[in-house]
């Protein structure tokens, strides 16, 4: 049997009220990004920095990648920006990238903060294709780390040890070996 839903008369205080709700309710629904959750690819981006350069999806290709969503007036974020700059530090040289996306609302907040603190890794402003790729960022700071293949291996939200966040970036550092049906055989030359 099919079900039908029934709508309020014209100009009754109900029909304005369903008028209203789908008004409201329906383009919030629509605009809703999925979350992105651990073992799912990560779209790939062209990213503008706060200083305006372009970085570019192959950039960021074959890295391991830490996305930091952080703010200026998030007292954790910032008390942990130095651990996220000795961490890139100890393992630039193995592929390991940061890139610190920030949820203030003006630029100029981000770019006269980093000018005062002097960290090199790359910053940017989270922007509506960012949004789209990581989904809703519910609170600061969260973390995302991307494996070499694209792949979330790690999210949280809150602040994180920095011994813990090395053992995980140590973890998905390490090589990424196929399933033992796809390997190669070894040729003998």
């Amino acid at each position: 049997m099919l079900k039908t839903t029934r709508t309020a008369p014209p100009g009754s205080r109900r029909a304005w009220l369903q008028f209203a709700m789908a008004t409201l309710v329906t383009p919030w629904v629509f605009s809703a990004h999925a979350d992105l959750e651990i073992g799912q690819p990560v779209q790939a981006l062209d990213i503008e920095l706060i200083d305006g350069t372009l970085t570019t999806a192959d950039q960021w290709r074959s890295k391991t990648v830490i996305y930091l969503f952080w703010a200026t007036w998030c007292p954790i974020c910032v008390g942990e920006m130095a651990a996220y700059q000795a961490l890139r530090n100890r393992h630039k040289s193995q592929g390991l990238e940061l890139l610190a996306l920030a949820l203030d609302q003006e630029v100029s907040e981000v770019r006269a903060f980093a000018a005062d603190v002097g960290y090199d890794f790359p910053m940017a402003m989270r922007s509506d294709a960012v949004r789209g790729a990581f989904g809703d960022i519910r609170g600061t700071p969260t973390v995302f780390i991307v494996d070499r293949r694209g792949i979330v291996g790690f999210k949280h939200l809150g602040a994180i040890a920095p011994d813990d966040l090395g053992r995980i970036v140590e973890t998905l550092l390490e090589p990424v070996v196929p399933p033992a049906g796809q390997m190669r055989p070894s040729s003998s030359v």
